[in-house]
């Protein structure tokens, strides 16, 4: 057993998909519905296997370039299209997040949201849980900043909001590449792998996450020591 970190984080950034929000095959089936369109086909599983924590904008360029189909100018859009009529009907809150989300908040700790996903849709899926009073105006989103993780602007966005220091401020991520984004930003970094994840604890030990954690509700009385 980890004991747990001396003293209390100013702030908590959260990624989105997959760390608040059980969002990540609704993204799979949005990208897959809007390729079979242009007739490329690929499983829902494989699609989220390969697209986890990247910019679907990256994603698409990648499919496009290895299977040498040219996608429209508005492929992007065509896939938040189709992904905005799948969030009201098939989110759901991660286990613990609004338990966590609310202890933290009475005790006084900010919270963000730092993410890859357009703030369209990273609006729409806080709302459909009922998140968004949490965060208020603390989303940053690819469409805020220069660079997608794994630049680790999303984070820095993200405690210039909040008005902390990186070093006071944990990040909590699914993903190898949200993990390097908020490392690079300065904060400590941890994991969480819940049942069905696509990353294995080490993977996200490898990237930077000082502790992995099975459930949000590991975080909800206690930090681990980075």
């Amino acid at each position: 057993m980890m004991s747990p970190v001396a003293g209390v984080p100013a702030a908590v950034v959260f990624d989105c998909d997959g760390t608040l929000i059980d969002s990540e095959r609704v993204h799979a089936k949005a990208l897959q519905g809007a390729l079979a369109r242009w007739g490329i086909v690929l499983g829902v599983e494989e699609v989220r296997s390969q697209s986890t924590g990247i910019a679907n904008d990256d994603f698409l360029r990648r499919v496009s370039r290895e299977r040498g189909v040219p996608l429209p100018e508005d492929a992007e859009m065509i896939v938040e299209n189709i992904a905005s009529q799948l969030i009201v009907q098939e989110v759901r809150p991660i286990e613990g997040a609004g338990e966590l989300l609310g202890h933290l908040a009475a005790n006084g700790i900010g919270l963000a949201v730092a993410s890859n996903s357009s703030r369209r849709l990273v609006r729409e899926m806080l709302q459909a849980v009922g998140f968004a009073p949490l965060f208020d105006d603390r989303i940053v989103t690819r469409d805020d900043v220069p660079a997608p993780k794994p630049a680790p602007d999303v984070y820095l966005q993200a405690a210039r909001l909040l008005e902390t220091r990186s070093d006071d401020t944990i990040a909590v991520e699914d993903s190898t590449v949200g993990i390097i984004a908020a490392r690079e930003a300065g904060m400590r970094v941890i994991g969480l792998r819940p049942p069905a994840a696509i990353f294995s604890a080490a993977d996200l030990t490898r990237a930077g996450a000082c502790a992995v954690i099975g459930s949000l509700r590991e975080l909800k009385d206690r930090f681990f020591p980075c």
